[in-house]
Formats: structure tokens, C-alpha cells, sequence
């Protein structure tokens, strides 16, 4: 499981430390790499291997001509990518996954359980006092989008 948030400092080539208690979580014997896609609120979210399977495995379950099934498709999926850790447990977030997130130079990773957000630091601030804030309206996604991709179990 993931909780807590991390400040880490993204490097000049697009690296990033990731912290070593997530380290843990998201590798395995047999994976060494994890996926990071697109996540709501212009954030980047990563997953284990496994989860990401899981995931997967889901939104196949469900009927293909669903508008929100494709929705989902469109953003997690296609923005999806695999990638690897390496010797020193930085990870290298691909340029166009960087450019959604709009990252600059000091990051947050997020715990969310079973998945971690990783956030530009102001934006990361800002969600975090609008959760506080508890304003519906200070939302920047879809909310019924959000709640019907709760209601197929995403």
C-alpha cells in the first residue's frame, strides 16, 4: 500500500528519484519496470505492474461502445507508458507525460493506496488545499466523467 506524499526533485535529463518505501511496493522478482499514464487533475499516476494488469483487464470487461469506457481508454490507456527503473531507483517520465503533468523542477508523489499520484509541486498544493476546501466546483475534471468511471469499477 502507498500513503504519504514525497518531495522529489526532477533532474535536468527528466529524472526522478522515487521514494524508497514506494520502491518496494511497485517492484517485483519478475517486474522491474512500472506504468505511468495520465491521471485526472493534470497529475501523472503510476502503477505496479500488476495493478496496471488489473486495470486492464477491467476496461476489457466492460462493453467497448460505452462513451465513458471510451473516455477512459482515450486518456489512461493511450497515455500509458511502461518504464524502468534504473540502478539507482530514478525513473525517466517520458517528455510528453511531462508536458501534461506540466512539471517543472520539484515534484510530489502521492500515495493513494494502491497507486501513486506523482504532481507538479503547485499543482499538487493546490488540489491538496481544494480537498481541504471541499469545493465541488474548484474541480478542474469532468466530475460526472469521474463518477462514471467509479460506477464501471475503474
Amino acid at each position: 500500500m502507498f500513503r504519504g506524499v514525497y518531495e522529489h526533485t526532477l533532474d535536468s535529463k527528466g529524472r526522478v528519484s522515487v521514494p524508497k518505501r514506494f520502491r518496494d511496493g511497485l517492484l517485483s522478482a519478475t517486474d522491474t519496470q512500472v506504468v505511468l499514464t495520465r491521471g485526472l487533475n493534470r497529475c501523472l499516476v503510476v502503477y505496479s505492474m500488476d495493478r496496471w494488469r488489473h486495470f486492464e483487464e477491467r476496461v476489457l470487461s466492460r462493453s467497448q461502445f460505452d462513451v465513458n469506457v471510451i473516455r477512459a481508454k482515450r486518456i489512461f490507456v493511450a497515455g500509458a507508458q511502461e518504464c524502468e527503473l534504473d540502478a539507482q531507483g530514478r525513473i525517466l517520465i517520458p517528455p510528453a507525460l511531462r508536458a501534461y503533468a506540466e512539471f517543472d523542477r520539484d515534484l510530489a508523489w502521492v500515495g493513494q493506496l494502491d497507486s501513486i499520484e506523482l504532481w507538479s509541486m503547485d499543482k499538487w498544493q493546490k488540489a491538496y488545499d481544494n480537498a481541504l476546501l471541499n469545493h465541488g466546483d474548484a474541480m478542474t475534471f469532468d466530475d460526472a466523467f469521474a463518477e462514471a468511471l467509479a460506477n464501471l469499477g475503474l
